[in-house]
């Protein structure tokens, strides 16, 4: 539906407009080009006893809520046993990061030995912290693994 701009009557278009939008709801029409129509009832078989009803419904706030919550994650999901291959893979990755980032911090402690207060200050400007980072690794990896022994002792002994 379109507002006539002089008029100001609603005309319905079936055909092909040519315009500009201006924003997201002005549109410039310049002209209407009609195109053939093959009508809903004839495509459906019910000649003149078929007709359309443009159904507007709005969900409620408590209907919004619930499909949003749709995609969330549950209690259960935290408590989950993980495949033990994928454990085992993602702790031997965990392993050679730490060793790369340990290689990294010994060889920054030795070329601080070397240095003068002011190269010290400015020495890590705008580079990693590799002992941050072997913390982060650490703390990443050890809750993983707990996560994974107690849902598996949950698991097993939920079984018995």
């Amino acid at each position: 539906m379109l507002k006539h701009g002089r008029a100001g009557v609603l005309m319905e278009v079936m055909g092909l407009m040519l315009g500009e939008f201006v924003d997201d709801y002005t549109v410039n029409v310049i002209d209407v080009f009609a195109m053939p129509q093959s009508g809903t009832a004839l495509i459906h078989g019910l000649n003149r006893h078929y007709y359309s009803i443009p159904i507007a419904y709005r969900t409620h706030d408590l209907e919004q809520k619930m499909l949003l919550n749709l995609n969330k994650l549950s209690w259960m999901d935290a408590v989950s046993v993980e495949n033990y291959t994928k454990c085992g893979e993602a702790n031997k990755d965990h392993l050679k990061a730490m060793l790369k980032l340990a290689k990294n911090y010994k060889k920054a402690l030795e070329d601080e030995k070397n240095m003068t207060d002011q190269e010290l200050a400015i020495k890590n400007v705008g580079k990693m912290d590799p002992k941050r980072h072997i913390a982060d690794e650490v703390s990443k990896m050890l809750n993983d693994n707990i996560v994974q022994s107690l849902a598996g002792m949950m698991a097993t002994t939920s079984l018995q």
